[in-house]
């Protein structure tokens, strides 16, 4: 019982230690100082873009990346292990319809091989599960079957050559064929969906 308490304890004193990571002292110069930052949402992450600052040969450089909620004051270190080439990171593991201040800064090492920070360089984004329309209204795939009956067997016949930029198709049944089922296969499957309607009527999405 004393070794787990033991053990539990050691977890919740190293918890916060990458949130109280020790930063670098300023005096790095301002031509290494990274821009245009732009914070793009996604679920339960934000996903940075910049530009570095970053010119000729760095000893010992890089950029770090930090983040906290809006309403809290600490800062959690994302990552301090960038080159000083990279132009993107994800912050991940964060919760969606919360607020978050990030922040971006270059370190490098000066004459007396000391590693230094420039200025920060910050933003801000909220994470959001929310899906985006898709763009793809193509079909992978279209069949078409028909049956005496709804509870039927429902067997394929031609409707020609499938397309994905064809829109148009014809087919003929036999007078006893009294249902048609036609099953359309989006390419998108991750966020398109098929809806039909009667006449003028809604659209119906389809499972």
């Amino acid at each position: 019982m004393l070794a787990l308490l033991l053990a539990a304890l050691s977890l919740f004193a190293a918890a916060p230690a990458e949130a109280q990571q020790t930063l670098p002292p300023t005096g790095i110069g301002t031509s290494f100082l990274p821009s245009n930052l732009v914070v793009t949402a996604g679920d339960r992450k934000l996903d940075l873009t910049w530009t570095s600052g970053f010119t000729g040969s760095v000893t010992g450089g890089g950029h770090w990346v930090q983040y906290k909620r809006q309403a809290d004051s600490t800062w959690t270190t994302s990552t301090s292990s960038l080159a000083t080439t990279a132009t993107s990171h994800s912050i991940t593991s964060l919760t969606n319809g919360t607020a978050y201040d990030v922040r971006i800064f270059a370190v490098g090492r000066d004459g007396a091989n000391t590693l230094r920070r420039g200025n920060f360089v910050t933003g801000s984004g909220t994470p959001s599960a929310q899906q985006t329309r898709s763009t793809n209204a193509n079909l992978s795939a279209l069949t078409v079957g028909s049956s005496t009956s709804s509870g039927g067997t429902f067997t394929d016949f031609s409707i020609g050559t499938f397309g994905a930029s064809t829109t148009t198709y014809t087919a003929s049944v036999a007078n006893d064929q009294t249902h048609v089922k036609v099953t359309a296969t989006v390419d998108d499957t991750g966020k398109a969906s098929v809806a039909v309607r009667k006449g003028q009527g809604s659209f119906t999405t389809l499972t």
